[in-house]
């Protein structure tokens, strides 16, 4: 039998990372080699791999998470397989697995599981549900919103970490983990009450839909969730003016198409679900139709 050799780029988020690790689970691929990328960081990382590697000695190139239409012309497209649940750059001959509905890592899942008749053990099909929920920021499963607080706190290549951590799935977190934890709870509970809240009622994708939003320049993912849920309202947005950089989420009640709206408005792009973009003109004209939320 021969022994396809792969390479990975792997997201530097959860999602990319969960996506990696249930890939090397259900092939059995224990020491597959991966570089940790970020959209920005792709290219530089991959001209500075590509100069000491030679193409030749993989079969496939993958790439979890991430699109990577900006170096595609430096691999035969018969070697690039993207897996992603945004959508991506097409190259003829490329081989896309593409889902919008769900995280990278379950469509992993997804396609390996039914191709190769494997499965998970029950501690990393946990860990599997909770990087699901996180990604979605459903957080409907116990643990998931503490395992991205613990990622995000991990220094360096956050991915390496994380592996390091939940190789074998997930088993609860250790004392240090509950440290991490609860700082964060606590510092978090202190933003919230510092933060003011901001309403207006805008007319998006046919109908007139309630907007709560606020400026923060920390918690992003976590104030906009706790907005949502103080307000019932169908979309929150954050202004983080130090990064000049907007964040867009919508209830799950709400079936505006988020990507759109950051496209539109401020620059951007995403999930349906939730997506971001930058404080341009027409964020700031917006911003000044907002009056305190009572």
């Amino acid at each position: 039998m021969v022994h396809k050799k792969h390479f990975v780029f792997v997201n530097n988020d959860i999602d990319g990372a969960t996506a990696f690790l249930v890939f090397k689970w259900l092939t059995g691929k224990k020491d597959l080699l991966f570089k940790t990328v970020s959209k920005k960081s792709l290219k530089p990382v991959f001209d500075k791999w590509i100069s000491t590697q030679s193409i030749d000695e993989y079969d496939f190139i993958y790439f979890f998470d991430i699109d990577p239409n900006d170096i595609s012309s430096q691999i035969p497209p018969e070697k690039i397989v993207v897996i992603n649940n945004t959508a991506v750059g097409t190259t003829p001959g490329t081989k896309i697995f593409v889902d919008t509905d769900t995280s990278t890592c379950k469509l992993v899942y997804r396609l390996f599981h039914k191709k190769l008749k494997t499965d998970l053990t029950d501690q990393q099909k946990l860990l599997l549900i909770l990087a699901d929920d996180l990604t979605r920021y459903a957080f409907a499963a116990k643990g998931s919103y503490e395992l991205g607080l613990i990622f995000s706190n991990y220094q360096g290549d956050r991915v390496q970490k994380y592996i390091n951590n939940f190789h074998n799935g997930f088993t609860g977190f250790t004392p240090q983990h509950n440290n991490i934890i609860n700082f964060y709870r606590n510092k978090l509970d202190t933003v919230k009450r510092d933060t003011e809240i901001f309403s207006a009622t805008l007319p998006l994708q046919g109908e007139n839909r309630n907007i709560v939003a606020a400026f923060a320049d920390s918690f992003i993912n976590e104030i906009s969730d706790w907005l949502i849920s103080t307000t019932s309202a169908d979309i929150s947005i954050i202004y983080n003016m130090n990064d000049n950089r907007v964040s867009f989420r919508r209830s799950e009640l709400c079936n505006v198409n988020l990507s759109v709206v950051a496209k539109k408005l401020a620059g951007g792009g995403g999930h349906v679900y939730s997506s971001g973009g930058f404080v341009t003109d027409k964020m700031l004209q917006l911003s000044k139709i907002l009056k305190p939320y009572k």
